[in-house]
């Protein structure tokens, strides 16, 4: 039952029932640590997921009539907590089984019914609820064009009046004598459209309001109307010199609704009426500065890295607003491959169980245990892949060391002074030495974060280079960031530290990803109209990369192309050319 409801709520609940560390496993399976606040929660998707099982194995057999009626009743019961209306429509449906036990019994039928027929009897009940209802029930009618139907009405709409639609075309099989020769008399389905369209017409007390798709939503081409429509059209147009038609834009919000040249457009949204008004859709997020920042002061390392790594999200977070994450929807199918993230998650797992010493057998146990790969040959096959991408880095990484044997993480801390900061500094390394590594893309965010940790270390008397070790496309990239100077070193981080403090007062024009392809294509002599159109490329998202454009923290607080100003070209120089200069690919 691995990848399935049931395994998840074994892992939740063992979870729950005992102590959970990374290495923990029971009868196979990994418990997944849950906060004790949160047992309602398990016990009501514990109950739902014994409830639903239930009633497919009941729902899945067949039954006589009253059985039937106990479980449909027993179904209402468990989930449906009705008031109102609600408990009207529950109560139809229980009159509905209550007729079929009352028919059963009269007739003496004693089979018991299969699911498939119950169910179809069932649907047949449920859409014939409004048979006692009448045409006209007050408010609205929707309803088909039916000959002598269309008794007097204010207002009379005809909706999707488009050609081919309306009327209709005669399509008779071939063995349809009638269709060959045509006699008068015979039904035609055009004529007797006509027919409905002139009563619909007539019954019109007020107004008569006729639409239909006039472009193609693909490639705005003119759609031609009804023949009826058109016909319409120009009696009334050679009658009163004028014409009764309104185009309609695409789009609800378009401004065409909002402007005095065009009287017959009219929209009741009234946001979208005061965004035109006020053109709130051009204004920024946050257009003021905010003062005395300082008294937020840097005290931590990881407080840079975290910044310059997502500029905009800090920024934001700064000011207490946190967009919520609505990547994690499961998909519509089941899926028989890891997508990129879980890949690299999977691969950067068996790399921090070789440096920690876990053997691979108890590895892949665990990876199984918790459910992150299928069952079977596929989940082996991924499981392998992976260990053989980390299995390379792994080794790569091995190669930067003395002791090559023996792979033991250590912690390189200390202190900065930086003006009136003091900067406290944790970074993880091996052999007193930090080197940086992931199983995955090396994107400039990560460089980033290991350009202002190679430039702590440095200011603090580290003189050594910073190995640079990531994979594209299961390839080893090797990379390295040059060792600097104590002084250029905490020259370089000080100007870091202006950035970071301005980034909190106003967001800093600074992208990783958009803002290092307008500095390399600049440096490679592009011209500038040339670097910026790159980069608006970098960061429009598509369908195949997310992009940071695809961010909303960073689509709330960036408009491109507006923001491509002369700022951004100069933040972008400061905080890549000192990186750039120092940075070397050793490929």
């Amino acid at each position: 039952d691995h990848n399935t409801w049931v395994f998840g709520l074994k892992r939740l609940l063992l979870g729950y029932a005992m102590q959970v560390d990374q290495s923990t496993v029971f009868k196979e399976i990994a418990p997944l640590e849950v906060n004790p606040s949160d047992s309602h929660l398990i016990g009501t998707l514990s109950r739902i997921i014994e409830l639903l099982d239930s009633y497919r194995t009941r729902q899945g057999q067949s039954h006589l009539a009253n059985e039937w009626l106990s479980v449909i009743i027993d179904l209402m019961a468990d989930f449906f907590s009705a008031e109102g209306e609600d408990e009207l429509t529950l109560d139809s449906i229980r009159a509905s089984l209550a007729e079929l036990v009352e028919q059963t019994e009269k007739t003496d039928f004693g089979t018991p019914i299969s699911p498939r027929v119950f169910r179809h009897w069932l649907d047949k009940q449920l859409s014939a609820g409004g048979k006692t209802r009448g045409f006209v029930g007050g408010g609205i009618t929707f309803a088909t064009l039916v000959p002598m139907r269309s008794i007097p009405f204010e207002i009379v709409c005809l909706i999707g009046m488009t050609d081919k639609e309306f009327p209709r075309e005669d399509k008779t099989p071939g063995f349809d004598l009638m269709s060959v020769e045509w006699r008068k008399g015979d039904r035609s389905k055009r004529n007797d459209d006509r027919y409905l369209f002139l009563e619909a017409l007539i019954s019109a007390g007020r107004y008569f309001y006729i639409s239909f798709e006039g472009r193609s939503q693909k490639d705005n081409k003119v759609k031609p109307s009804s023949v009826l429509v058109s016909e319409l059209s120009d009696y009334l147009q050679r009658i009163y010199k004028k014409t009764f038609i309104t185009n309609h834009p695409l789009q609800p919000f378009s401004p065409d609704y909002f402007l005095d040249q065009h009287p017959d457009l009219v929209s009741y949204q009234e946001n979208w009426y005061q965004a035109r008004k006020n053109e709130i859709q051009s204004a920024r997020f946050v257009d003021i500065e905010i003062p005395e920042i300082r008294d937020n002061k840097l005290t931590e390392l990881g407080q840079l890295t975290d910044f310059f790594r997502h500029p905009a999200k800090y920024y934001l977070r700064h000011l207490g607003v946190y967009f919520e994450d609505n990547d994690d929807e499961l998909e519509d199918t089941e899926t028989f491959d890891l997508d990129p993230l879980q890949r690299y998650k999977l691969a950067d797992s068996a790399l921090r169980a070789m440096i920690h010493g876990i053997p691979p057998e108890t590895w892949q146990s665990q990876q199984r245990a918790m459910g992150t790969v299928m069952e079977g040959i596929p989940g082996e096959n991924q499981l392998a892949r992976e260990f053989e991408k980390a299995n390379n880095v792994y080794d790569e990484l091995r190669s930067c060391l003395s002791d090559k044997n023996s792979l033991k993480p250590s912690a390189i801390s200390g202190k900065l002074t930086l003006g009136n900061d003091l900067l406290y500094g944790e970074v993880m390394g091996f052999e007193n030495r930090y080197i940086d590594f992931r199983t995955g893309r090396q994107g400039k965010r990560h460089l980033l974060e290991a350009w202002v940790n190679h430039l702590f270390l440095n200011a603090l008397g580290y003189d050594a280079a910073t190995p640079l070790i990531s994979t594209n496309k299961d390839k080893i990239v090797r990379q390295v960031l040059n060792p600097l100077s104590k002084e250029d070193a905490a020259t370089h981080i000080e100007a870091l530290v202006e950035l970071y403090y301005r980034g909190l007062s106003e967001p800093l024009p600074f992208l990783p990803e958009t803002s290092w392809s307008l500095f390399e294509n600049m440096r490679k002599g592009e011209k500038l109209e040339t670097a910026m159109e790159k980069a608006i490329q970098t960061y429009v998202p598509d369908e195949y990369t997310r992009a940071e454009g695809g961010d909303i923290n960073n689509y709330r607080l960036f408009v491109f192309p507006d923001d491509l100003t002369q700022e951004f070209i100069d933040t972008a120089e400061t905080i890549y050319s000192p990186l750039f200069e120092n940075w070397e690919d050793l490929d």
